[in-house]
């Protein structure tokens, strides 16, 4: 099988044959040179196959959310994606909700996803990462969006990018709802994500932090899922458009929790990576819910 050459649409040859095809890895384009002019074959984007969705887990911001064995060290230690659908509560209440989160440990690689009240209606999301956190000086980097724009008593799909080469730049990105949000981090945190690299080795939690205080969520989670690479733009928006029922094997997903169960106190991990100890365990007694994103 042959396969082509690759360039962006800003590193196109300068001299190129009769004949030449290429494959422009910004666009995901097909370029051909037909002696006089480059010719361009548009992406038709990302076709995810359909898949149930008649469940998700209810939590009541008390004391509910699914514990794993994992630290997920193959995921968060390089570039990585995380992809969920959550259903806020009706109303926000004042401090923040963890959507999964590490411990705290010094020297070890640590990662907490939230929102954060701003008002009864509205909250920013945060993602604080590290591959050594520190509380003296307090070392990590803070990922927040500078808008409230996550809405209350509504299914939106949040995703987390991190592009975490060995060296050179890195870059963090927070989607919601397809939408590319303006983030901002800073003082007492970094603004500037890690390279590649860390000891990560704290269990993850999926709908709170493994901590003494938790903070857990409140609302409706469902089909959480972690990839071992950066989503494309075009990946990102088939996730969103697909909504709950879209199969993101499709995708080469890593880690992915269906909350299709609908009975029993575990979630599968149905993604390529799964095992014993990424399986999601109850903490209190969450609720099988019937309400699911819309598709």
């Amino acid at each position: 099988m042959s396969t082509f050459s690759t360039c962006t649409s800003s590193t196109r040859p300068g001299s190129p044959a009769n004949g030449d095809v290429l494959f422009e890895t910004d666009t995901k384009n097909v370029i051909l040179w037909d002696g006089t002019n480059w010719r361009g074959y548009n992406n038709d984007g990302v076709s995810l196959g359909v898949i149930a969705d008649t469940r998700s887990l209810l939590l009541d911001g008390t004391d509910d959310y699914l514990t794993t064995n994992s630290a997920f060290s193959s995921i968060f230690s390089g570039s990585f994606s995380i992809s969920l659908w959550v259903k806020t509560p009706s109303n926000f209440t004042s401090g923040a909700d963890t959507l999964m989160g590490t411990t705290s440990t010094a020297g070890k690689g640590y990662l907490e996803f939230r929102w954060s009240y701003v008002s009864s209606t509205t909250a920013t999301l945060t993602m604080y990462t590290a591959n050594a956190y520190s509380t003296s000086p307090i070392y990590a980097t803070e990922v927040r969006t500078t808008s409230a724009n996550l809405a209350n008593n509504a299914w939106s799909n949040i995703i987390f990018t991190a592009d975490r080469p060995a060296s050179g730049a890195t870059s963090a990105k927070i989607y919601l709802n397809n939408s590319l949000q303006t983030t901002t981090g800073g003082s007492p945190y970094t603004a500037t994500l890690d390279n590649a690299g860390g000891t990560w080795d704290q269990n993850l939690y999926l709908g709170a932090r493994n901590s003494g205080s938790p903070l857990p969520t409140q609302g409706n989670l469902d089909n959480i899922a972690f990839f071992n690479y950066v989503l494309s733009t075009d990946e990102i928006s088939a996730i969103y458009t697909a909504g709950g029922t879209g199969n993101l094997a499709a995708l080469s997903v890593n880690h992915w929790w269906k909350m299709e169960e609908g009975t029993g106190t575990t979630v599968a991990d149905s993604g390529s990576d799964s095992s014993s100890d990424t399986t999601g365990t109850f903490n209190s007694v969450p609720q099988w819910s019937t309400v699911v994103q819309p598709n």
